[in-house]
């Protein structure tokens, strides 16, 4: 708690010159007043402080050490007290009265860590009990941390009421031909040891450090993500922990604010903010040291290296300077350093790679999907990140595009970018697509997923603005182009295509894109919309031809007749165009199927599908009036043109007609004679036997066959 007022802090200094006790009053209420306001200045910012009287007793513990790795610490906490004991030296008499009078023995040009002499002022801010408490929490997690950027220090107990924890430094070495120290840090918990193991990369004035730990597999050390504060004075500045640093830096000339929850960056044209602008920008540049180590010595997940948090605004920062500082001493030289692990091969700078990303925090398996099909181009095959690697160097490219720069990076792939690469070189063709990619063979299944990833992770507006969807022809086209085949028969595609050149399958998606089979498209195309078209394109053709053209919308005109009746499509054959039968070199005529026509008018049914007793007698009529042969090799049934005929009234299967109708006898003499005075007309209807086309003949035969039975007869009719 604040104390109610300054006099609370003062006390009586008694002399024995009138002069000296004035002075002593005057300089005592002056140390007053400025602890106090101080004090109220900690307080508005209390969630930083709270924690903040374990390092300044730690900070006075090291200043007081005289040899390196020798400090022994211990924080002793138990329900009604705490204990803190070092081996260093104790309190001189003047440093406890700077304490008490405000200020500090400690000069900016030694090496100790305390400039205020205030810091330990700031334990009386708190409740001791929610202090204690989180002291010892930030102690626990920061110890070795402390330990690796504190050579002097060799061993930090904690004996609280919920167990005994030892944090003790148990090797520091240079790795060899490396800038790397490797430092390991014991920790013993109630006798489980667990080893923190770290990696320092040390420059002039600053040192960087990454905490690594083994990992399974083909690599011996993970890099693990930092947690806690990012910036350390020997001892960690708490609130530092959003800081836009991938790892944690280490300065002893930082110059810290006096709360120490920061260091000041770019808030003021004076040294200390100069003097840490250098530094900052050193510890960047020995990050980019750092993940090119990891990288190139194996380390698994270096690329969380590269992701560097977003600045966060603070009172203490100027936020556009260390977003530039980033830019320049961070991202674009990660970008020029051989950090990304391919499956085979050297690490490969990231400008020079293909590393695959979401616009958006995208899953695992999100990425590693746009990985596969990454995998499966040519040229970008060799060039991706491992799978391990993918995700967290994704997570990078969406960090440097989140810090404020108006920069495009080019290894960076999405779903977009991958979309128009294959739409500009495939050019509309699945044969180019093939050379695009590892196996030439698995184009279409290639094709298929990258489709399915687009519509999966929002990019189906590529699929309708590119050309990226396969037609039936082989062609790529953009989705709103492209109906959907609801199953139309392989038939009526070969007739329309190869035969009236209609370039149905050009209209059509291809089946085998399955992943698409949610998107309507263009809309759907069935067998009826297929008919519809090929019969308008083959009158077309037909009212047009051209000499020589004749052959191919003949055969479609057998095929597709031959398809209708089949499928009992039969209700829809009207101006149906086909062929007459030939003769020698004669030219064959159109015949035009119609439901209008009425039985004299009907063309007759290609020979084969006459009766067997009336085939012989087919020279006797008209061949213009007759269906070539060649629509009975396609519809060989008789049954089949049975039901043309007398169910559908299209075609005459039998030339002899019978019908019943009144008969005058001036047109063919009756059976028996007449005599003057009857009527030459019947009274009633009569069975009359009609020979289609062929009236003439009929007329000169019935003197010698007067009977309607022997009208058939004559024609081998039963």
């Amino acid at each position: 708690m604040l104390p109610d007022s300054p006099s609370n802090l003062t006390e009586q200094i008694v002399s024995d010159d009138p002069k000296d006790d004035v002075k002593n009053t005057v300089l005592t209420e002056n140390t007053a007043q400025s602890v106090y306001k101080h004090l109220r200045d900690l307080e508005s910012n209390r969630a930083h402080v709270v924690s903040r009287w374990i390092w300044e007793l730690l900070q006075n513990a090291r200043d007081a050490s005289t040899a390196d790795g020798q400090l022994v610490a211990s924080v002793e906490h138990r329900s009604d007290a705490i204990t803190f004991l070092h081996n260093g030296r104790g309190f001189r008499e003047k440093e406890i009265a700077h304490l008490i009078y405000h200020g500090s023995t400690k000069s900016g040009d030694d090496a100790s860590l305390g400039q205020f002499g205030s810091g330990f002022l700031t334990t009386h801010l708190l409740s001791p009990k929610i202090a204690v408490a989180k002291g010892i929490q930030t102690l626990r997690s920061c110890a070795p941390l402390v330990l690796a950027f504190n050579p002097k220090l060799h061993c930090l107990r904690i004996d609280d009421l919920a167990c005994t924890t030892e944090f003790t430094v148990t090797h520091r070495r240079l790795l060899p031909d490396t800038a790397a120290t490797d430092v390991t840090v014991v920790e013993s918990r109630d006798g489980t040891k667990t080893e923190r193991r770290y990696l320092l990369i040390e420059g002039e004035d600053v040192a960087i450090a990454l905490r690594v730990e083994e990992a399974s597999r083909d690599a011996c050390w993970r890099c693990v993500p930092q947690e806690g504060p990012r910036l350390y004075l020997g001892f960690p500045l708490v609130g530092t922990d959003h800081f836009s640093l991938p790892t944690v830096a280490n300065s002893f000339s930082f110059g810290p604010t006096e709360p120490r929850d920061g260091v000041y960056l770019g808030q003021a044209d004076d040294k200390t903010n100069r003097v840490n602008q250098q530094l900052v920008e050193a510890a960047l540049a020995l990050h980019v040291k750092l993940i090119r180590f990891a990288a190139t010595n194996g380390y698994a997940h270096s690329a969380i290296l590269a992701t560097v948090p977003p600045v966060k605004e603070e009172s203490w920062l100027n936020a556009d300077w260390l977003r530039q500082a980033t830019q320049d001493n961070l991202i674009e030289p990660i970008r020029k350093t051989p950090s990304v692990v391919p499956v085979r091969g050297e690490p490969l700078a990231p400008r020079n790679a293909v590393l695959p990303w979401g616009p958006r925090p995208a899953d695992k398996r999100q990425i590693l999907e746009l990985r596969c099909l990454l995998e499966g181009m040519e040229h970008t095959s060799t060039l991706l990140p491992s799978p391990e690697e993918a995700e967290p160097w994704s997570n990078a490219i969406r960090s440097w595009m989140d810090s404020g720069e108006e920069t495009t990076f080019g290894e960076a792939w999405d779903g977009r970018k991958l979309a128009e690469e294959i739409a500009k070189k495939a050019n509309g063709r699945l044969e180019h697509l093939r050379t695009l990619l590892v196996d030439q063979d698995s184009a279409v299944e290639w094709l298929n997923e990258l489709c399915g990833f687009l519509c999966r992770n929002g990019v189906i507006e590529a699929i309708r603005t590119l050309r990226l969807v396969l037609d039936q022809a082989g062609y790529l086209d953009k989705l709103p182009n492209l109906y959907r085949d609801v199953g139309i028969d392989e038939e009526l595609k070969r007739i329309a295509d190869d035969l009236l050149g209609i370039g149905l399958r050009e209209q059509l998606r291809d089946v085998r894109i399955t992943s698409l089979s949610e998107e309507e498209g263009k809309g759907d195309y069935s067998d009826a919309e297929v008919v519809e078209q090929v019969l308008k394109e083959l009158r077309k053709q037909v009212q047009h031809e051209e000499a020589g053209s004749v052959e191919k919308p003949k055969e479609a005109s057998n095929r597709l007749l031959a398809w209708m009746v089949r499928n009992d499509r039969l209700d829809e054959i009207d101006h149906f165009p086909v062929w007459s039968e030939t003769h020698g070199e004669e030219a064959p005529e159109v015949i035009w199927l119609e439901r209008t026509q009425q039985d004299d008018e009907l063309p007759l049914a290609p020979v084969g599908a006459w009766p067997p007793d009336l085939r012989e007698f087919a020279d006797l009529f008209p061949r213009s009036r007759m269906l070539a042969g060649s629509y009975f090799d396609c519809l060989p049934k008789i049954e089949q043109w049975e039901r043309l005929g007398q169910d559908h009234r299209l075609v005459r299967t039998d030339v002899v007609v019978q019908r019943q109708q009144s008969h005058r006898f001036g047109d063919s003499p009756p059976d028996e004679a007449l005599t003057d005075e009857e009527e030459h007309e019947s009274t009633g209807l009569i069975d009359v036997v009609d020979v289609t086309y062929l009236w003439g003949i009929a007329l000169a035969s019935w003197r010698e066959y007067p009977t309607a039975q022997n009208v058939r007869s004559f024609f081998g009719a039963s």
